[in-house]
């Protein structure tokens, strides 16, 4: 069996779903995959991890407070190294092949 990618789909709402009812389904399915309650059953198990990511989704989705912090997150993930994130941490601008050169005239 395929695990539906789509998170509402997995958890078995609708789109218009609010997050109350959401989270009332999240615990419903969380519970039926659960991997103590289904020893030894890796479909399960990976039910169980997709609910929680597909609930993950949602919940940002749907919680304005999460949803900033997330897109904050990725925000970070986004930007383009700058020649100051590559900088000596001594704070010179010295190049690595500068700063063996140096260690070996000191020997």
């Amino acid at each position: 069996m395929v695990i539906a990618s789509d998170p509402y789909t997995v958890l078995g709402v609708s789109r218009q779903a609010s997050l109350k009812d959401a989270k009332k389904a999240y615990f419903i399915q969380a519970k039926k995959y659960h991997p103590d309650l289904n020893p030894d059953d890796e479909h399960a198990k990976k039910m169980f991890m997709a609910i929680q990511d597909a609930f993950k989704d949602i919940e940002c989705d749907l919680d304005p407070n999460l949803r900033a912090r997330r897109d904050k997150q990725f925000k970070e993930y986004d930007r383009t190294p700058t020649d100051k994130d590559f900088r000596s941490k001594r704070g010179t601008k010295a190049t690595f092949e500068e700063e063996a050169n140096q260690k070996f005239e000191e020997q």
